[in-house]
């Protein structure tokens, strides 16, 4: 029996961290079941195209969304459906997602830290997606997700409801598990899971060294405030996005000038922070010139085999930080995220962590330094706890296989 999956997720937004996972996840899909037919949901088609070659469907999402010039239509046959089960009152383009969910096996939705109300129109659209698989009677599953953060409002007006209808969730850290509780999501359909991208085999280089040279790769996104498990952290010390851009140049120079034999590489992890991570390579590269390499829009090969081909990494975003931990190449995270300060922790390197709003380029400068330096040690610990990590990944595809294999499945 040839089976089929859709699969959908939070790639095609410009976020190479997610299109990590999806690399991850194709690669778990075809190892588990070769001949299956995935059909693959994206915000951009013309990205999963340039990213991964593949063709992919305009996602629900992208159907629905605010940029969307029929978007407020589509939404008012969707409104009209729900409350009168007629699907004819769906646009063609809901009705084709909605055989293709009932075509499948199962609906998948590729994991990430995209569920959550901070974007609410995302949230709404992934609501859609449930109420299209459980009309069908398709099984929905969740990959490795962090789950929230969520207001309490939503946690007990719509939340507890569409989570209902999902037959398996995969969480990845202790927060999504508070608020998987909080909305009343039993044990038996909740599994701790990590990260897909945690799977990734190490590529071969694509970017040549220079002979005798140690490169640290550098990731760094927008000034934000920091948001820890309850909500946006206490201030920090620094006042604005120049300031924030001139402490983490500062910092890369001290540690140059502490080690002449190092170079740097710029790796934009998302495309909408690549203007940052240019900033900060151009003041680095006025000092150091030939010493800096700034990468500009990577493909997806070439952004993981770049995060797990240098020495050390420095990043304020999570996957440059996982790619890494694959190569058993030890980070210091610059975090702007709780997800990132608790992989951080589970992967050994809970001491190489300071937040995004409250440092100095001193003392970021010797926590680079004592990293570095470390750096071999780290090594020895990533690869162990990294072991842990891809047996956590892998439940994600586990929770499909199983899923299938029951005669009956438990909505």
């Amino acid at each position: 029996m040839t089976r089929s999956f859709y699969i959908t997720g939070g790639w095609g937004y410009g976020n190479r961290g997610d299109n990590a996972i999806f690399e991850g996840m194709r690669q778990s899909f075809k190892e588990h079941f070769p001949s299956a037919r995935l059909t693959i949901t994206s915000y951009s088609t013309v990205e999963m195209k340039e990213q991964h070659d593949i063709s992919a469907i305009k996602s629900v999402h992208r159907l629905l969304g605010k940029r969307s010039p029929l978007g407020l239509f589509r939404w008012l046959g969707v409104i009209l459906w729900r409350i009168s089960g007629l699907r004819l009152l769906l646009v063609p383009s809901l009705r084709r997602h909605r055989a293709l969910m009932k075509d499948a096996s199962a609906v998948v939705m590729g994991g990430g830290g995209y569920f959550n109300d901070a974007w609410p129109d995302m949230l709404r659209s992934r609501y859609v997606e449930i109420d299209l698989a459980r009309s069908v009677g398709t099984p929905i599953v969740i990959y490795g997700q962090t789950v929230g953060p969520f207001s309490q409002q939503t946690i007990q007006k719509s939340l507890k409801r569409y989570l209902g209808y999902v037959s398996r969730i995969a969480y990845r850290d202790a927060q999504s598990l508070k608020v998987l509780e909080a909305a009343g999501v039993p044990a038996t359909r909740r599994v701790l899971s990590a990260d897909e991208a945690n799977l990734l085999a190490v590529r071969p280089a694509v970017m040549a060294r220079r002979p005798g040279r140690l490169l640290i790769g550098v990731m760094a996104q927008k000034f934000r405030p920091h948001l820890g498990p309850s909500g946006p952290s206490d201030p920090g010390s620094i006042p604005d996005e120049q300031t924030y851009i001139q402490r983490i140049a500062e910092a890369l120079l001290s540690l140059a000038d502490a080690h002449p034999e190092i170079d740097y590489v710029f790796i934009p992890s998302t495309r909408w922070d690549e203007p940052v991570v240019a900033e900060v390579a151009r003041r680095v590269s006025d000092a150091l010139a030939e010493r800096v390499t700034m990468v500009n829009d990577p493909d997806a090969h070439h952004f993981i085999s770049l995060c797990q081909n240098v020495d050390l990494m420095i990043s304020t975003n999570m996957h440059p930080v996982i790619l890494a931990a694959t190569a058993s190449v030890p980070s210091i995270a610059i975090s702007y995220h709780y997800k990132l300060d608790d992989y951080m922790a589970a992967v050994g390197q809970g001491d190489a962590i300071v937040r995004i709003d409250d440092f100095n380029s001193e003392s970021l400068g010797k926590d680079l330094r004592r990293v570095f330096d470390a750096r071999l040690q780290g090594a020895e610990v990533l690869r162990a706890r990294c072991k842990v990590i891809r047996v956590m990944a892998g439940k994600n595809i586990s929770t499909v296989v199983e899923l299938l294999e029951k005669d009956r499945h438990d909505f």
